[in-house]
C-alpha cells in the first residue's frame, strides 16, 4: 500500500467511526531540524483544538507488516484517549500581557533550522540558536507549547529584545534545572547489577529541567555551569544528548575530544529522533574563562 493510499484509508476509517460531524484533515507539520511530518487533525463538536497524530509513524508500522486494521484501531484509540473536552479562547494569545508570564526559551541547532529562523525571533550562540515559545500548562505533567514567530511580535507590538529579556527571567522559574549523577540513577534501579559496571566508569551528570522539556537550555541558566564547575573543581565537557537534556562530563575523566564527538554522533543516529537532535559534537566549559566553546 502506498503512503497516499494509507492516508486515504485513515481518513475513511475515521469518518465511518466518528460520523459526519467530525472535521478530519491531514496537514504537513514542520518540526525542529527541518523534519516534516503529516499531522492528523480531528475537530469535533465545534472544538478548535485537537491532538496532532503523526501518520508517518503508523505508516512505518504498516511497512513492518502490522495489519492495517490494527493500525487504524490504534489511531482511533489514540485520538479518543487524548481528545480535548474544551475549546481554547484564541483571544488570550492576542494580548501580550496574557502571554508575558508564559514566555520561555529553548535551544535548537542554527544551521539545520536556517529556514525556520527567518520566521522567528532568535539569538545565536555558538552554532546554536535561542528561540522562544509560550508554555501553557494543562497539569503538573502536561504542557502545550506555541512557538513565537515574528508575526506574533508584530501583533503584540513588542521588539525581539523584549521577548529575550522576558524569557531569560521566566524560564529558570517555569522550568527549574535538575542535575542527576548517571551512576546514581543506574545504581538505584532494581534490575541493576553493580558487578556489570567497570570500576573505572567516569561520573557523568544529566542536566535538564523538572519537566524534561527542552532541558538542554538549562545550561544557559545563570550560575548553573559555574556551580557545577566549582563542584567538580575543574573544567568539563558538555555532551548534547538531545534538545531535552545535556550530559556533563568532568575533564578529569581524561576523555579524548575526538572520541566524545564520535559518541555524540553515534547516539544521534541510533538513539535520538531527528527532530530532537541538538548538535553533532560536544562542547567544553572552561573553568578559567568561564565560557563554553565548541569541541573541535
Amino acid at each position: 500500500m502506498t503512503y497516499s493510499d494509507f492516508k486515504q484509508s485513515v481518513v475513511s476509517f475515521l469518518c465511518k467511526n466518528l460520523g459526519n460531524h467530525a472535521k478530519i484533515s491531514i496537514r504537513p507539520v514542520l518540526k525542529n531540524n527541518h523534519v516534516q511530518y503529516d499531522g492528523l487533525i480531528i475537530l469535533e463538536n465545534g472544538s478548535n483544538i485537537s491532538p496532532t497524530i503523526y501518520l508517518n509513524y503508523y505508516y512505518r508500522l504498516l511497512q513492518k507488516k502490522t495489519p492495517l486494521s490494527e493500525i487504524l484501531s490504534q489511531i482511533l484509540d489514540t485520538y479518543l484517549a487524548n481528545k480535548p473536552d474544551t475549546t481554547i479562547d484564541t483571544s488570550f494569545f492576542t494580548d501580550y500581557n496574557n502571554i508575558c508570564p508564559h514566555i520561555a526559551y529553548k535551544l535548537i541547532h542554527a544551521s539545520l533550522n536556517e529556514h525556520l529562523l527567518n520566521d522567528i525571533p532568535h539569538k545565536k550562540i555558538l552554532d546554536l540558536a535561542i528561540v522562544f515559545y509560550c508554555l501553557l500548562s494543562g497539569s503538573e505533567h502536561e504542557n502545550a507549547t506555541i512557538l513565537i514567530r515574528n508575526r506574533h511580535l508584530a501583533l503584540w507590538g513588542v521588539e525581539p529584545e523584549t521577548i529575550y529579556r522576558q524569557a531569560l527571567s521566566n524560564t529558570p522559574s517555569l522550568l527549574p534545572p535538575t542535575l542527576h549523577d548517571m551512576n546514581s540513577l543506574l545504581f538505584n534501579r532494581k534490575d541493576f547489577n553493580r558487578a556489570d559496571v567497570p570500576k573505572a566508569v567516569p561520573s557523568m551528570y544529566i542536566l535538564s529541567n523538572t519537566q524534561k522539556l527542552y532541558g538542554a537550555s538549562a545550561m544557559l541558566y545563570p550560575g548553573v555551569l559555574e556551580d557545577f564547575s566549582a563542584t567538580v573543581n575543574g573544567s568539563f565537557y558538555i555532551l548534547p544528548s538531545s534538545v531535552h537534556e545535556v550530559i556533563l562530563l568532568p575533564e578529569s575523566s581524561k576523555s579524548v575530544s575526538g572520541t566524545l564527538n564520535k559518541m555524540v554522533q553515534e547516539v544521534n543516529l541510533s538513539q535520538v529522533s531527528p527532530e530532537e537532535v541538538l548538535s553533532d559534537h560536544a562542547y567544553y566549559y572552561s573553568l578559567e574563562e568561564r565560557s563554553i566553546k565548541i569541541l573541535s
